[in-house]
């Protein structure tokens, strides 16, 4: 038996008038994107300012006939109309009539072709930058577009889509990394209709290292290593061996032991991030299982580093055994040259448990 589609939602019309209003304030730039608690304004750019240039914008899209999608600067109880003409912008307004899509598509083309700057412009909610300029300066608010953020979000989205499907070569092309930053809190909807789409950030990689496949076999069959710096280790050693320590009683001795305890486990997370870049981005070259699925470590590294490497290897007990794991790792850096260790065996444990708390 099959399962019965879900209705579609129902359409609410609105009139030309109220169309033909909402229209007229949309913008390319927001004042609520920079602040949301600034008051209400923005700019649009008419098509006429399209500019040939190498960097991307909202100007240099018009000039190669790109729009970008514009943004209402009224407050939330108008999400209707505007999610209206956006579904009509987009070709999935399921429900509305011909006569109402062409009559939004043509208001929306005719105001592409004026300027408006609606709204205080000289505010103290909007975050400035001063540029010199004769002698002085001007206040300079950035503005994002949030059309330009939709248009790159569908490009992202696409490109997974192909990745997910393997219509692109295997191992040449790779996710794009994006990061979640709260534009609007709980209901962006409250500054925009595709403020939402502000809060995909996406994350700039620098170039892949040219990595040996000697050294991705080294990861896949040894782990990361847990290589602390010359610096780090020196200074910790330093420390211990030239003061005298009380463990138990100085609290000057117990933050400073707590910061190098940071430290340390910042850099094994460091090493875990690193190895994790490595793997993914060489995985093509890795040995497979019996399903064909690159496989990231051999059976011969130890359970407790894949936790460094992969979040979801990190079981409840992971912490209690990586804190042992890297006590023992600076135990045996900070060993002097003839085998003796600056870290008692009561210290150690104290050590391991601090650690605990910090991964």
């Amino acid at each position: 038996m099959t399962k019965e589609k879900a209705p579609a939602p129902s359409w609410n019309s609105f009139k030309d008038e109220e169309y033909s209003d909402a229209i007229a304030k949309m913008v390319h730039q927001s004042f609520k994107q920079v602040n949301t608690n600034a008051d209400a304004g923005g700019v649009r750019i008419s098509t006429d300012r399209a500019m040939q240039s190498r960097y991307i914008c909202v100007r240099s899209l018009m000039a190669r006939g790109i729009e970008a999608p514009l943004e209402r600067i009224t407050g939330a109880a108008t999400n209707k109309i505007y999610s209206n003409i956006r579904d009509i912008e987009n070709g999935v307004a399921e429900g509305a009539k011909r006569k109402e899509q062409k009559f939004v598509r043509q208001e929306l083309k005719s105001i592409r072709a004026t300027d408006m700057t609606v709204g205080d412009r000289i505010s103290p909610r909007l975050r400035q930058i001063l540029l010199p300029k004769d002698g002085g300066y001007i206040a300079v608010t950035p503005m994002s577009s949030v059309g330009l953020c939709v248009l790159f979000d569908n490009a992202r989205r696409a490109h997974h889509e192909l990745i997910k499907n393997k219509a692109l070569p295997e191992g040449k092309y790779h996710f794009v990394r994006v990061a979640e930053m709260p534009v609007g809190g709980a209901n962006p909807a409250n500054i925009g209709t595709h403020a939402v789409r502000l809060q995909q950030i996406i994350m700039s990689s620098f170039p892949i290292a040219n990595v040996s496949i000697k050294r991705v076999n080294a990861v896949h069959h040894r782990g990361p290593r847990m290589m602390f710096t010359r610096e780090l280790i020196s200074a910790y050693f330093g420390w211990r061996s030239g003061a005298k320590w009380a463990f138990d009683n100085r609290m000057e001795d117990r933050a400073t032991h707590k910061a190098f305890m940071t430290r340390f486990v910042s850099e094994a997370y460091a090493r875990g991030a690193d190895a994790f870049e490595m793997l993914t981005n060489y995985k093509a070259k890795l040995p497979k299982d019996k399903d064909g699925n690159p496989k990231l470590f051999s059976e011969h590294v130890p359970v407790v580093l894949h936790g460094f490497v992969l979040r979801e290897a990190r079981t409840a007990d992971w912490k209690r055994e990586a804190a042992a794991y890297l006590g023992r790792t600076i135990r045996h850096k900070t060993e002097s040259s003839e085998g003796q260790t600056v870290v008692s065996q009561d210290e150690f444990n104290a050590m391991v448990s601090l650690l605990e708390d910090l991964l």
